[in-house]
């Protein structure tokens, strides 16, 4: 019905009501209803708003100021486009043919731009189709990827819970192994040991003995020559200050043996703490399997639980953007740079 009408306009020009757009022509081809009134086709475009909401001037700027009424622009070859009545006749070229400043009597006072406009207008949109065209394969090729890769991540996945039984089983028994072996080394350690530290202990308590027999000597020859005697305060300063003298002599002469001792025992602990840190230096071939297994075994569980966290963020409404994950983008509006961050 559309183009049948069409095809009447343009082989009946009078019949075409200037600004009205091709499919509302057909309200204007007998009488016009407006407040319950009619009014006559002669009254359409008369320059005199006869009707409150405007539609008996489509194209004059009779009725400006209501916003129920536009102007259509025809715009041939180009976009068709609609202005307010108000800017009817004002001087100011609004539609590309000129329509809205043309006189009644068909004269134009803008020139007709519409081809230009329209070779403008079709170059800008074969420029968006090309770009919406190479989106579309970029978003094709990316939804491609992100499911092959979501595959792969489930295989990945699939695969670590196939070998983490196996795994967990085997480092259960390499600390088996590893208690028996350690339980093996202490117990040689303690009968290498044991008869060291007894022989060690038994020594002590010889020197112990001696010191204790030195020194209940010492007490035994003081007390024996021990005397009371009536003296000067002179023999007494004089006597004072030689057994002053003997004390210092005595201690200078004896044996340094709690010394000796200190450092016997010292010696030994840090001949202790030397294969200690010798043993340590030699790694265990056993600890460093050990050590080796649970590496694998850690590294698996951590590779499960991010591939299962991405496959939990990648869903599958978000395939188009999966390449843009863990990506920065900045946006700039004037004077303010917005920064948004995916995934």
């Amino acid at each position: 019905m559309k183009f049948t009408l069409l095809s009447v306009f343009a082989c009946s020009p009078a019949a075409v009501i200037r600004g009205v757009a091709p499919e509302v022509q057909s309200k204007y081809l007998q009488s016009l209803h407006c407040g319950g009134e009619e009014v006559a086709l002669s009254a359409i475009n008369d320059d005199y708003c006869d009707c409150d909401d405007g539609s008996d001037e489509p194209g004059t700027g009779a009725c400006s100021g209501q916003e129920a009424t536009l102007f259509h622009c025809p715009n041939v070859e180009s976009t068709p486009q609609v202005v307010y009545a108000s800017r009817v006749g004002d001087g100011i070229c609004d539609c590309c043919d000129g329509s809205d400043e043309a006189h009644l009597l068909g004269q134009r006072a803008c020139p007709n731009t519409c081809r230009e406009e329209g070779q403008r207008q079709s170059a800008e949109r074969e420029k968006k189709l090309e770009d919406l065209r190479a989106g579309l394969k970029v978003k094709l090729e990316t939804i491609s990827q992100a499911k092959q890769q979501k595959q792969e991540k489930e295989e990945q996945i699939q695969r670590i819970n196939g070998e983490l039984p196996g795994l967990e089983a085997q480092l259960t028994e390499l600390l088996k192994k590893k208690e028996e072996a350690d339980a093996v080394r202490l117990q040689a350690d303690c009968k290498t040991e044991l008869p060291r530290l007894r022989q060690k202990v038994k020594d002590l308590e010889e020197k112990l003995a001696s010191l204790e027999s030195q020194l209940a000597r010492v007490q035994g020859e003081t007390t024996s020559t021990t005397t009371k005697k009536v003296v000067s305060e002179y023999a007494k300063w004089m006597d004072g200050a030689d057994a002053m003298e003997d004390e210092k002599d005595e201690t200078d002469m004896e044996p340094d043996t709690t010394s000796q001792d200190t450092q016997e025992v010292d010696g030994g602990v840090a001949s202790n703490a030397v294969s200690s840190d010798r043993a340590d230096q030699e790694e265990d071939p056993l600890e460093k399997e050990l050590k080796e297994m649970e590496g694998v075994l850690k590294s698996n569980k951590d590779l499960r639980s991010r591939l299962t966290k991405e496959l939990e963020e990648l869903r599958e409404e978000h395939f188009g953007f999966a390449s843009l994950r863990d990506k920065c983008l900045e946006f700039k509006s004037s004077e303010c740079t917005e920064i948004v961050f995916l995934f």
